[in-house]
């Protein structure tokens, strides 16, 4: 286990393919603390699973994980993202979220 780590972010997606790229690039461009970045595929039915991978593959020692559920389970996806997350603080993101420069170090404070 990595003790570094100050932030786990667990980013819940379903259907929004298009949003999650600009969510999920935005955080890793603007991210500026130790952090773990988890995605949950909540049994997405449009192209989410081929944009995931091709995520995963762009930003293979970024992104710390991928679970892609077979159905969508609602909430409690969010609780299988949390139940991998390593971090002092805890963050959920939706899929459809712009992450600006500067946005971790006011969370952290």
């Amino acid at each position: 286990m990595n003790d570094n780590i100050v932030i786990s972010t667990v980013i819940l997606n379903w259907n929004r393919s298009d949003l999650l790229r600009v969510t999920v690039e935005s955080y890793l461009k603007t991210i500026d603390v130790p952090y773990q970045l988890i995605i949950v595929d909540n049994g997405s039915t449009d192209d989410s699973r081929e944009v995931i991978e091709e995520l995963k593959r762009n930003y293979w020692n970024k992104i710390d994980k991928v679970i892609l559920l077979e159905k969508n389970i609602g909430g409690d996806a969010i609780n299988i993202g949390l139940s991998e997350a390593r971090g002092r603080l805890l963050h959920i993101s939706e899929n459809d979220i712009e992450y600006m420069p500067g946005w971790s170090t006011k969370v952290v404070r």
